[in-house]
């Protein structure tokens, strides 16, 4: 029998304001497929409620605690700007701190500060119309 090899670890967050349309457990295989596209596994997964926490407070306290996992999952980049505008700041601190940030929705793979400038007019594209663009098409 073959042994299953795990390298990486990752933190997810379901997002559940949309549990109506893609329920929790369908968004856990999301992200799970997501992680084994990555070579890895989620060990935890929470949510916040945009409805009360546009901040992503969760998420940030995660941030804070140094967790030992190789980074975080989302569903998707709308997540991080229930604010109304993408959470930049949050986005860096995450990849500053050496974690991979992933986006299932978007197939965006967010690894250092070279990813996070190549697609920082993505961002405000995104800032404007929530849709991602492939900018290689618009040059």
């Amino acid at each position: 029998m073959k042994k299953k090899i795990i390298n990486k670890k990752y933190y997810s967050f379901h997002d559940s304001s949309i549990y109506e349309l893609i329920t929790p457990k369908f968004q856990h295989q999301l992200i799970s497929l997501k992680a084994k596209e990555k070579k890895g596994e989620v060990i935890f997964y929470s949510s916040e409620d945009p409805v009360y926490n546009k901040k992503n407070r969760v998420l940030s306290q995660k941030l804070l605690e140094k967790p030992k996992v190789d980074g975080f999952i989302l569903l998707h980049l709308k997540q991080l700007s229930y604010s109304g505008r993408i959470d930049l700041v949050l986005i860096k601190k995450i990849i500053q701190q050496k974690y991979e940030l992933y986006f299932c929705k978007e197939d965006l793979d967010l690894l250092d500060m070279a990813d996070f400038k190549k697609n920082i007019k993505n961002f405000l594209i995104f800032d404007n119309t929530k849709k991602l663009v492939d900018l290689k098409k618009i040059k």
